[in-house]
């Protein structure tokens, strides 16, 4: 039987089914955890969501925008972008 190369590069693209906390760090934070240590060579693409911003006054968010999240899942998100 063959085996596949280990990949190069993974996009991770969970949700969490509208859960709370809880779901956030099982899904999101052990998830990017486990897949690192499983493959870890690869490239982790890590979609968030610009929740992790804070920002609600309809303003421009960007990447340079101050992470300032104002709910505990984004703050488990934005802790997850970090693993």
């Amino acid at each position: 039987a063959s085996r596949l190369s280990p990949p190069a590069s993974i996009a991770f693209t969970a949700s969490s089914g509208r859960g709370g906390p809880d779901a956030y760090r099982a899904v999101f934070l052990q998830g990017a955890r486990h897949l690192l240590e499983i493959f870890p060579d690869a490239h982790l693409l890590f979609v968030s969501s610009t929740s992790v911003y804070g920002q609600t006054d309809g303003s421009l968010v960007t990447e340079e925008s101050p992470t300032e999240p104002d709910r505990e899942t984004s703050r488990i998100l934005l802790e997850a972008e970090s693993v």
